[in-house]
């Protein structure tokens, strides 16, 4: 082989390993939490917070999961998600649920199992909102000192509110956008570690025993003749004859 088609060759061999190497990253990062898996439906960020308020994820395996498989499962989950949930199985459905997420895994009975996750984070914005009035008071204090120390009255301090309370509101928007952005990709990972975890338990395929179709019998006894007449095989006693 020449040397230049050999080094074409080697480069195309490194580019698939690079595309390889970037494939299992992106599926580490996932089951780590690291980067978001694809969402069922694309979310709109809130105003308020600048992070969508919901996560909603579902993936269809081509397999029903195994009670082995379940019990893994729920194992994860109590590992990975917060103790406070409530962890129960009902017939073929096995629910994890806390305030605003649930994560379910259920087998439909037509040899497939369906995993997904629900998450409402619109909580999120609710504590933003209570605790922006109580950092615009912390604020207030040094805000309050600084006027005072150069000659400012405190009415003063009431025309410069609205002005504390957008810059308090531009400093905790991109913190509060990056916890619940944080959260989704814990739970994003979560539920990638739940469908690779099914993916190794799947329950056997049920073989159906079909027999084959029996004869009728044939008997092999010849029919049997009619009987004779008792008497006539043993021969009828003569009637006495009457005087």
């Amino acid at each position: 082989m020449p040397y230049r088609d050999e080094r074409d060759a080697l480069r195309i061999r490194v580019k698939d390993l690079e595309g390889e190497l970037a494939t299992s990253r992106e599926v580490i990062a996932r089951l780590q939490g690291e980067r978001a898996a694809s969402e069922t439906r694309e979310q709109k960020a809130s105003w308020f917070t600048g992070a969508p308020t919901r996560l909603d994820l579902a993936r269809d395996l081509p397999f029903e999961v195994s009670d082995a498989g379940y019990e893994a499962i729920a194992d994860l989950v109590r590992v990975r998600l917060p103790p406070e949930g409530q962890l129960s199985q009902v017939g073929r459905t096995l629910t994890f649920r806390r305030l605003g997420q649930e994560l379910r895994v259920s087998r439909t009975g037509e040899g497939s199992t369906q995993v997904t996750l629900a998450v409402d984070q619109r909580n999120a914005g609710t504590l933003f909102a209570l605790a922006l009035p109580g950092a615009v008071i912390l604020a207030m204090a040094p805000v309050a000192a600084g006027l005072k120390s150069m000659g400012y009255t405190p009415l003063s301090l009431i025309v410069a509110l609205p002005f504390l309370l957008a810059v308090v509101y531009g400093v905790l928007r991109p913190l509060v956008a990056r916890l619940v952005r944080k959260d989704r990709d814990k739970l994003a990972g979560v539920f990638e570690s739940v469908v690779q975890l099914a993916a190794q338990h799947p329950q056997p395929a049920r073989r159906r025993v079909e027999s084959a179709p029996t004869e009728p019998s044939q008997s092999t006894d010849a029919p049997s003749e009619p009987a004779e007449d008792l008497s006539a095989a043993l021969g009828a006693e003569p009637r006495s004859a009457g005087r």
